[in-house]
């Protein structure tokens, strides 16, 4: 009589719905059994899963929250799986890895990337509820459709600007500037997001590149120069914005490269803090969704996903909680209209017009400051 082997008995109980696809996971790791050969016995078990709680969301640190995607929890009465990522460089080559996962959160700029590296696939508009509700104009950046289809599904949007304690740095009746990063005094007191995106951004509008998202080789060499004085003054480099906000809270640093969110953060702990509007202009991004190529789920548990996410009440959190704008037209009007005059976001169109807005970055053009930044951290 044929006796299953212990690996082809746990892809039964999994395709029966006995096992849960995490469960498998973990019994196949303890038994020292190996994915190579159990996938190819399971078949598409792992790429229809249909089972709420093995959903995986690859997603930034503060969005795991459930107040995010309300309605999945209601029809489900579970939250998915979430595995996080500091930084979009570092989630590709995870990604690039073969890490699976079903739905991810980038920014624009990252989306023909992730796309070259074969991590997403596209998105079908039908079955995205709020579709006809979603900004126009966040619907045509760029990386938000590719080769005619839709790649990402734009959710969230904000300013990355200098965050500063207003008590602790005088500016000296001057024009709010990003050169203020780069004073001889500010040495050792300021944070900066450990982003190669973020840092030549400073670095070329400080070094008047024509375009910072696409600098030449000689723009790239004048960059890394700022970039080199930028760090000079760098306390230390932030994954997470709680680190800075404590460092900032306590006084050991006096101002930080920042988002919207930190702003309502330091304020509520009652510090004073100022958000600036450079003159070289604010920076604007623009993040959302997208669907990997490498998930298990099934389509059904995605899109319910999505649209819970892009739900009003959903962004009604994400604005009231980090001060970030949210893509749904209909969220606004369920925010006090304080709350929108404080933010700054009564016109969301309009203030998503201003400033410099993170753009793609060419492929070769990335890798050339990747290495830069990398030798100015290494102290080269």
């Amino acid at each position: 009589m044929y006796k299953k082997s212990k690996a082809t008995r746990l892809i039964d109980d999994l395709i029966s719905g006995d096992l849960s696809r995490r469960d498998f996971h973990k019994t196949m790791a303890a038994a020292g059994l190996g994915m190579a050969g159990s996938a190819s016995m399971a078949g598409s078990a792992f790429a229809a899963n249909t089972n709420p709680a093995d959903l995986v969301v690859f997603e930034w640190a503060g969005y795991e929250l459930p107040e995010f995607f309300p309605a999945y929890v209601e029809k489900y009465g579970t939250e998915p799986q979430f595995s996080l990522f500091a930084e979009e460089e570092e989630a590709l080559q995870k990604l690039r890895s073969g890490f699976p996962t079903d739905i991810s959160h980038p920014c624009s700029g990252s989306v023909a990337r992730w796309n070259d590296a074969g991590a997403i696939r596209p998105i079908d508009p039908s079955r995205i509820d709020a579709w006809g509700d979603i900004f126009p104009s966040t619907l045509e950046i760029r990386g938000v459709q590719l080769g005619g289809e839709y790649y990402f599904l734009p959710w969230d949007w904000g300013n990355s600007s200098i965050l500063y304690r207003t008590d602790l740095v005088d500016l000296g009746g001057e024009e709010e500037s990003y050169g203020l990063l780069l004073q001889p005094d500010m040495e050792g007191k300021i944070a900066m997001f450990d982003s190669v995106d973020s840092t030549f951004a400073v670095g070329g509008l400080m070094s008047g590149a024509e375009d910072i998202f696409n600098m030449s080789d000689a723009e790239i060499e004048e960059a890394t120069k700022v970039v080199r004085d930028l760090h000079k003054n760098t306390r230390f480099y932030w994954s997470s914005p709680t680190e800075f906000e404590q460092a900032m809270a306590s006084g050991e640093i006096v101002a930080a490269w920042s988002w919207n969110s930190s702003i309502i953060a330091m304020k509520e702990q009652g510090v004073p803090v100022a958000f600036m509007n450079p003159k070289e202009g604010i920076m604007t991004w623009i993040c959302g969704f997208t669907i990997m190529t490498g998930g298990e789920s099934s389509d059904d548990l995605i899109y319910d996903y999505l649209n819970a996410a892009m739900e009003p009440r959903s962004g009604q959190y994400l604005i009231e909680a980090y001060g970030y704008g949210h893509t749904n037209e209909l969220t606004y009007d369920l925010v006090d209209q304080e709350i929108l005059e404080s933010l700054g976001i009564v016109d969301p169109v309009a203030l998503m017009a201003q400033g410099n807005f993170y753009d793609e970055i060419p492929s070769d053009v990335r890798e050339k400051m990747i290495v830069k930044f990398d030798e100015v951290k290494a102290g080269f």
